[in-house]
């Protein structure tokens, strides 16, 4: 999946699923969750220094994704 979501881990991690207004869902992926998390909702958490990719993918199979650089995590 190259083009994929606003969120959660690709890698090994499950996806998560958010029902979005009107029934429709979206699902966010973060390609590293070591580095950053991503909530249902789309709210990432860096976790640790490092580089990943926050995809987020729509119930009509619209896919976007951003690159996250943590620079320093809490």
């Amino acid at each position: 999946m190259d083009d994929a979501k606003w969120g959660q881990t690709l890698q090994g991690d499950k996806a998560d699923e958010t029902p979005v207004f009107e029934g429709k869902k979206i699902t966010f992926i973060s390609s590293n969750v070591n580095v950053a998390t991503v909530t249902g909702a789309g709210k990432v958490t860096g976790k640790k220094k490092g580089k990943c990719v926050i995809y987020c993918i729509t119930h009509n199979g619209i896919k976007k994704k951003v690159s996250v650089n943590v620079l320093k995590a809490k």
